[in-house]
Formats: structure tokens, C-alpha cells, sequence
């Protein structure tokens, strides 16, 4: 197959699995963003680039945003938010982030595949994307890509689709975001 043969494939893939996203779930993640004074963002490999693209969205929203693990991050407390991206929802160093989190007191939401692991336990709400990886064998999603490439494409798209709802939630213009963007490049 060619380049945009494999193109169209993807794109076919998105749109088979984006009928088998629960939408009410991905709503009551935005609910949680909306409310918080302060949300924490944290995924490993793929998840974390996509989430640090989400994260920086959320900035030109007003949003007060902190990725996990950069210097720059403040303490958490009470009713903030720890976001996590984890599909197979067993990534060691995400399951005891959560469970500090807890601790503290810090609402948690999650995307996984993985609607019965720890990290789904752990949250206050959580939205099961399909996708596959190694880790999760018999879960029933089929992907002619590798690894858990179609459940990072469908997070990805999802964080975009939050950011427009946030926007139109909040009543923030693009020029308003525009207005947050970095201008020290």
C-alpha cells in the first residue's frame, strides 16, 4: 500500500471507532475541566505528547495548567483535577500519581481502553476509547496500526473536540485564546 492508501485506512479506522465512543463520559470530563481552578495533566509515551498539545490549549482558554513531572508545577489541593491518559489504565507510574492524587483530595479523570483497571477504579469519571495494544490482549478492537496508535489518534481528536466545546462553554473567542499565545518564540 501506498502513503495515501494508508491514509484512508486511518481515516476509515476513525470513523469506524468514533461510533463507539460514549460522548456522555467525554461531557463530564469537560464538566470536571470547567470547574476546575487548577488542572494537572499527566500521560507517558504518545499520551503525554498528545496531552501536552491539549495542555497548551487549555492555557489559551485562561485555564491554569501544569504537566506533571515540569519544575514549574504547584502544589495540588482539594477539587483541582489530575487528568491522565493511560490506555491500557495499568501504567505503573499513572497508578500511583492517581493514587496520591487521591490522597490529596484532587478529582481524577481518565481516557483508557481500559474500563476495568485500577486507574478506572480510582477516578471520579473516566471515558472509555477503543483502541488495542499488546498490553490488553482480547479486548476485541482490531487496528491495521501498531500498537495503541488508534486509541492516541482518537485521544488526540477528542482533545480538540473538548477545547471547542470549552470554548463555546466559556464563551472564549479564538481571538481571546490568540491573545494567550506564547510570544516569547
Amino acid at each position: 500500500m501506498n502513503t495515501e492508501n494508508n491514509f484512508k485506512l486511518i481515516i476509515g479506522e476513525i470513523q469506524e471507532y468514533l461510533e463507539l465512543i460514549n460522548f456522555q463520559q467525554i461531557e463530564e470530563i469537560v464538566d470536571y475541566i470547567m470547574t476546575s481552578e487548577k488542572i494537572y495533566i499527566a500521560g507517558a509515551g504518545r499520551s503525554g505528547v498528545f496531552l501536552k498539545g491539549f495542555a497548551n490549549r487549555l492555557m489559551h482558554l485562561g485555564k491554569k495548567v501544569y504537566f506533571i513531572g515540569d519544575i514549574t508545577t504547584p502544589a495540588a489541593k482539594e477539587n483541582d483535577l489530575l487528568l491522565i491518559t493511560s490506555g491500557s489504565g495499568l501504567t505503573e507510574t499513572m497508578v500511583t500519581l492517581a493514587k496520591k492524587a487521591k490522597k490529596l483530595k484532587v478529582n481524577i479523570a481518565l481516557l483508557t481502553m481500559n474500563d476495568e483497571s485500577e486507574l478506572a477504579k480510582i477516578s471520579n469519571v473516566f471515558a472509555t476509547i477503543p483502541g488495542k495494544t499488546p498490553r490488553l490482549e482480547g479486548l476485541g478492537y482490531k487496528s491495521s496500526q501498531p500498537m495503541a496508535t488508534i486509541f492516541e489518534q482518537l485521544s488526540g481528536l477528542l482533545y480538540d473536540a473538548m477545547i471547542l466545546t470549552l470554548m463555546d462553554k466559556m464563551g472564549v473567542s479564538e481571538k481571546e485564546m490568540y491573545n494567550r499565545h506564547a510570544n516569547l518564540e
